[in-house]
Formats: C-alpha cells, sequence, structure tokens
C-alpha cells in the first residue's frame, strides 16, 4: 500500500534515533514507462504526443523540447508569432504546476481554504488549454517550424483576463499563505539545503533560487520568445533562509514566480504578433535527414534537457532524456537527515519533484 505521506510509488528505507531520521535511501522505478523506448520505435509525428507526458502536470515543457532538438537537426526556425504562443503555453503551464504544488503543500499543512482556491485557479487554466487544444494536460501541439493549431485572438484576450484577475488575487492567498505565521513556523527551517550541497548535487532551477542562487535558462540562455520578453530574475533573499534553502523558501520562489509569468502573459499577450501563424502538420512519411541535436528548457522544477539523433529514417535513431526531478531525487537522502518522522511529507512536498519524471 502507497504511504499517504509519499508524493507517488517510491520505496523509502529510513533509519531513526528516536523520531530523527539518520540515514535515508530511495528506491523508484515501480511505475517504470520505458518512454525513450517508445519515443525511439514512434514514429515522428507521435514524438511530441509521447514527449508531452514526460511530466503529466505541465506536459507541454515535453513536446517543446522534443520539438526544439527536432528542429535543431533539421536546421529551421519558427517566425515570430509561433516563438510567442509556444512562450505563453510554457507560463501558462509554469503557473498551474506551481498552483498545484503550493496547494498541496497547504493542504499538507492543514490549510484547506488556500488547497481549494489554489486548485480553483489552476483549473482556469486548464479550461484554456482545453479551449484551445482539446486537451487538458497533454496539448500535443507543437510541430517542427510551427505548431499544430492557429491561437484565436479570443484565446489570447482570455489569457490577459485570467492573468490580470489572477495578479489581484494574489495578495489574498499572501495573505493566507506567505505571511501566516502557523503556516511559516510549519516550513521555515525544515528541508534545508546548503548553496554548497545544492552545487555538490548540481541542481539547477528553482531550488537553487530559493537559496539566492541565480539559476534560470530563460535569462543566462533565452529561447523562443523569451528573446524579446524578459522575465525577472527571481532568487530568494537571504533573510528568509540564510542556511540555503528549507520548505519555506521553496514555496516563497513560487508564489513570487506565479506573479512572474502572469506579468510575462501579460506583456506576451500584448506584443504577441497578430498575423495568424500558419498550420504546420506531420506527415505520415516524415523523414528526417541525419544528423542529432539537442534542446533545453526551463520548467517549473529546473532544466529539461532532451537530445535526438536521426539516421534519416520515419523513426528516431535515439533519443535521451534528463529531467530536473532526476536530480532532485539524488537531494532526498541529504535533504532528509536529522529531520523528524512528523515533517517527512511537508519536506517531499516542498521539494516538488515527479516520480514520473524520474520512472522514463
Amino acid at each position: 500500500m502507497l504511504d499517504p505521506r509519499l508524493p507517488g510509488p517510491m520505496e523509502m528505507n529510513l533509519t531513526f534515533e528516536g523520531d530523527w531520521v539518520q540515514t535515508s535511501t530511495v528506491d523508484f522505478g515501480f511505475t517504470t514507462r520505458n518512454l525513450e523506448n517508445k519515443i525511439q520505435k514512434a514514429r515522428w509525428d507521435a514524438g511530441p504526443l509521447f514527449a508531452s507526458k514526460i511530466d503529466p502536470e505541465a506536459g507541454f515543457f515535453g513536446e517543446q523540447a522534443f520539438v526544439m532538438a527536432l528542429e535543431n537537426v533539421m536546421g529551421i526556425t519558427c517566425d515570430p508569432s509561433t516563438e510567442f504562443v509556444r512562450t505563453i503555453f510554457s507560463e501558462l503551464s509554469r503557473v498551474s504546476a506551481h498552483l498545484r504544488s503550493v496547494a498541496y503543500l497547504s493542504r499538507v499543512v492543514s490549510i484547506d481554504t488556500a488547497f481549494h482556491y489554489l486548485l480553483r485557479e489552476r483549473e482556469k487554466i486548464l479550461d484554456l488549454f482545453e479551449l484551445a487544444t482539446g486537451s487538458r494536460f497533454t496539448c500535443n501541439i507543437c510541430r517542427p517550424g510551427g505548431m499544430n493549431l492557429e491561437v484565436t485572438q479570443g484565446f489570447l484576450e482570455r489569457v490577459l483576463f485570467f492573468s490580470e484577475n489572477l495578479l489581484k488575487s494574489l495578495p489574498e492567498y499572501h495573505l493566507l499563505l506567505t505571511e501566516n505565521r502557523s503556516f511559516k513556523k510549519r516550513t521555515q527551517n525544515k528541508g534545508v539545503l546548503s548553496v554548497a550541497e545544492i552545487n555538490e548535487l548540481g541542481l539547477n532551477g528553482l531550488i537553487p533560487r530559493s537559496a539566492g542562487v541565480v539559476s534560470d535558462l530563460r535569462i543566462s540562455k533565452p529561447y523562443s520568445a523569451y528573446r524579446e520578453v524578459k522575465p525577472t530574475s527571481v532568487i530568494c533573499p537571504e533573510s528568509i533562509c540564510p542556511q540555503g534553502s528549507d520548505t519555506y523558501s521553496r514555496f516563497w520562489i513560487k508564489m513570487v514566480e506565479i506573479q512572474d509569468s502572469l506579468e510575462l502573459l501579460i506583456q506576451l499577450v500584448e506584443k504577441s504578433p497578430r498575423q495568424q501563424e500558419k498550420r504546420v502538420t506531420f506527415l505520415q512519411d516524415l523523414l528526417v535527414h541525419s544528423g542529432s541535436g539537442m534542446a533545453e528548457v526551463e520548467t517549473q522544477r529546473g532544466v529539461l534537457k532532451v537530445e535526438v539523433s536521426s539516421r534519416g529514417e520515419s523513426t528516431p535513431l535515439t533519443i535521451k532524456i534528463n529531467t530536473p526531478s532526476q536530480l532532485i531525487a539524488k537531494a532526498i537522502p541529504v535533504v532528509l537527515k536529522n529531520t523528524r518522522e512528523e515533517d517527512l511529507s511537508l519536506i517531499l512536498q516542498g521539494l516538488d519533484f515527479s516520480v514520473l519524471e524520474i520512472d522514463l
């Protein structure tokens, strides 16, 4: 039976001294999907759909990374309209994932009001995905050089309406959680990772930012419309967690990134080219010439890297996927050392890793 304190199908072996964890080991592989092998054996036109299942909570990042790597193999570029639409979907996925993560963290500490309100806001993003693509999670819309749909002006107006309204509601959620004394007491100094430990583990993305380290691919190596619209370099002030990165600082970064992404969405909609991108579809007999390509995208957790090679046939030669959760999993034994048993679910939820991202 799956322990309710665990975020997914996994096995933890813990040794205690009283109520304090001394050592821990983690085993995965209970939901292994063999996703890389499936993509390798599938035709090119099925690749984006399989890639969108890398992380079911933010499927767009997977298909975007796969298609960008494929574009590098083919040597093609996208028109500005496509780049803006991809970036809009990326930021919507980021906000959706952060809302879910914060909602489940609030449930762990028994603040049910925030849990229901945050999931309600997330449902509005899923409604936008369904409106544009017909699917709420696996969009399957990225294609080499373009998209498999025409985003209407009405959809962009709905994105703008949602972003402006959630920005107005964020202060209420800060009162419920960020400034909540009991929430702070429950999450501060829990699951601490020092900057030295973060660097030793090679972590990137949100966890280093929660320790005050700048680590954002959208800024260091801008891609898509991030070349035109720059996100804020969000890092956690040292005053929040002087020791490095704890559960509260990771939560704090997510809340600030939600606001940053909403402001980015408003800019993207306002600056998006008005002409419609051409519909681009995969053909059943699509052949990609021989070569290899690699792409990296900044997901809600960190850097997702996809490497693709082709031998000039209708299926890939090889594909390699590196996910941020695979790195976060290595930090679990470090972050759980000398913590209380009652804090296990809190710390694991605050790390925000996906078992499905690990069990590819």
